[in-house]
């Protein structure tokens, strides 16, 4: 009988920022990594009506942004 719980492998620390019901930012990184640090993949995501976007910071998916400074990348 298969299980019902499957094992995750987390290999980054996940940081939630939920502004507002609209707007979220997520960031990833490797464990330990400072939010001023050059290290972070980050999202944000927004909700208008019915419709929910995400997007990446700088447009790349690369774990090369500053958590700290989320909300002033230009987001695609």
């Amino acid at each position: 009988m298969p299980s019902r719980f499957a094992v995750m492998d987390f290999k980054d620390t996940v940081i939630v920022d939920e502004v507002d019901a609209n707007t979220v930012y997520v960031g990833k990184a490797k464990p330990g990594s400072a939010t001023s640090d050059p290290v972070w993949a980050i999202t944000q995501t927004l909700t208008a009506g019915d419709i929910t976007t995400t997007a990446f910071a700088g447009g790349t998916a690369e774990y090369d942004k500053i958590w700290d400074n989320r909300a002033s990348f230009t987001y695609t």
